[in-house]
C-alpha cells in the first residue's frame, strides 16, 4: 500500500535456457538460430502477460489489487551466458552474433560466461579449462 505517496516496486528475474539441455548443448548451425527464437518466444510471453493483466484491471469495478503492473513500466534487460565450453564470437559468426557456439581449439569457457578466453595450451574443442 502507499504511505505518505510512497511506492513499492517489485523486480522480477526470468531466466530463459537458450540451449535445449534435454538434447545435450548444441552450437548454432545457421542464420536460424534456435536459442534466438526461445527468447524471443519468451519476452513476448511476458509482455502478453503483463499487459493482458492491465486489460482485466481495467475492466474492474473492485478497488485494485494490492499487488498490480501498471501499464508502460515494464522493462526488458538482456543478460547473454553460454555454457561452459561455449561462447558468442560474432567475428566467426556473424550471421548469428547471439549465438553459443563452442569454443575453438586455442579457447575455453570456464563457467557461464559469454565469450571464449584465449588459451594457447587448450587444444579441443569446447574447452572448460585452460590446462
Amino acid at each position: 500500500m502507499q504511505r505518505a505517496g510512497l511506492q513499492n516496486e517489485l523486480f522480477f528475474t526470468f531466466s530463459v535456457s537458450s540451449l535445449d539441455t534435454e538434447k545435450g548443448p548444441k552450437p548454432c548451425a545457421d542464420h536460424n538460430c534456435e536459442s534466438s527464437k526461445r527468447l524471443s518466444k519468451a519476452k513476448n510471453l511476458i509482455e502478453r502477460f503483463f499487459n493482458q493483466q492491465v486489460e482485466v484491471l481495467g475492466r474492474r469495478a473492485e478497488p485494485l489489487p494490492e499487488i498490480y503492473y501498471i501499464e508502460g513500466t515494464l522493462q526488458m534487460v538482456w543478460i547473454n551466458r553460454c555454457f561452459p565450453g561455449y561462447g558468442m564470437n560474432t567475428l566467426k559468426h556473424p550471421k548469428c552474433p547471439e549465438c553459443c557456439v563452442i569454443c575453438s581449439p586455442g579457447s575455453y569457457n570456464p563457467r557461464d560466461g559469454t565469450h571464449c578466453l584465449q588459451c594457447n595450451s587448450s587444444l579441443v574443442y569446447g574447452a572448460k579449462a585452460c590446462l
